[in-house]
């Protein structure tokens, strides 16, 4: 789900992918549009296009954090050079072991190291409200009706190192790859 480049000319590439998503454009007849815009969110590239991207020589930069659902038959492959990370976070929801559990049995059967992250949406706790605030306008309904859809706690805010070294200190290898 998060690609990112440590070069320069991987942002660019970068950039060429996002625009290709939302634009529907053909990677065979570039000037072409193969659909309409697509709606904010809602853009994705096809398995051919991704591996049509990758393949160039400016994608030698870009790394990616795949979330735990991701297809890691098909997008191992595609990064090299331990360039593919599996992103684990936990946010003290009742779900953090199977998550847990499911990035481990991930990490055995694809030799795909783990990453610590923590599914930032706001900068601190406090800030919970008006990412609710937010769901309610994206989703069109009020905050009394939108239940499951917010988040349960103020727990998606960003964490010093201290603080993410202790969510994951069974776990210290995950903490290595984020530093």
């Amino acid at each position: 789900d998060v690609c990112s480049s440590d070069l320069r000319i991987g942002y660019g590439l970068l950039c060429r992918m996002i625009s290709s998503a939302h634009n529907g454009i053909s990677l065979e007849n570039p000037g072409s549009s193969q659909a309409p815009r697509k709606e904010k969110g809602k853009a994705c590239l096809s398995w051919e296009q991704l591996e049509t991207f990758l393949a160039e020589p400016s994608a030698s930069g870009l790394f990616a954090f795949a979330p735990l659902q991701m297809n890691f038959h098909r997008l191992s492959p595609l990064f090299r050079e331990r360039r593919l990370f599996l992103a684990l976070h936990r946010v003290l929801d009742g779900h953090d072991h199977s998550r847990t559990s499911k990035a481990l049995w991930l990490r055995a059967r694809f030799q795909v190291p783990l990453l610590a992250t923590n599914d930032v949406h706001y900068h601190a706790p406090t800030r919970k409200p008006l990412q609710d605030a937010l769901t309610s306008i994206r989703e069109g309904e009020p905050l009394q009706k939108l239940g499951y859809q917010l988040f349960p706690n103020s727990e998606r805010h960003l964490k010093s190192p201290a603080q993410m070294r202790d969510l994951f200190k069974d776990l210290p290898e995950a903490i290595a790859a984020s530093e």
